[in-house]
């Protein structure tokens, strides 16, 4: 399986009409055994995810917000959940705060083409987690140096 993990962290060829049975030859395998194996990877989390990493600048999603919250740790569960239920959430994850320094516990992201939507969007949010939130900061990215996806 290590060969295949391998293979398949820089991506799967775009321009190919067998992207599978080009990594098949590249690892000793078939086809079928490649998707089976990816298949595999997911299922045991080796993998969280198989799919395209957008370089969202690219296409023009240039406003991308990075919302960080103070939330009760008996509660970042619950928050997390309803705030990835937000299908424009693109990200939301916890990080231990940092006590008198970097109060905030719970972060999310959401990319978007306009300002003014993202900020619709990250009112959205807040609004339906409600009193679980004591304090948040909003943080627009203004320059982007490095995107990319895992490696293992």
């Amino acid at each position: 399986m290590n060969s295949l993990v391998k293979a398949i962290q820089n991506g799967i060829s775009l321009n190919s009409l067998e992207p599978f049975q080009e990594i098949a030859l590249e690892v000793g395998m078939t086809e079928s055994e490649v998707i089976a194996g990816i298949k595999e990877l997911k299922e045991n989390n080796t993998i969280k995810r198989f799919g395209p990493v957008l370089h969202n600048r690219q296409i023009g999603y240039i406003q991308n917000a990075m919302t960080t919250l103070k939330v009760p740790v008996e509660k970042i569960e619950e928050v997390g959940q309803r705030i990835s239920s937000f299908d424009f959430v693109t990200l939301c994850y916890e990080r231990d705060a940092i006590r008198g320094v970097w109060d905030f516990n719970l972060y999310f992201m959401i990319h978007g083409k306009e300002r003014t939507l993202v900020e619709q969007q990250i009112r959205i949010v807040l609004d339906a987690i409600g009193n679980d939130v004591s304090d948040f900061r909003i943080l627009f990215s203004s320059q982007c140096f490095k995107q990319k996806g895992a490696n293992y």
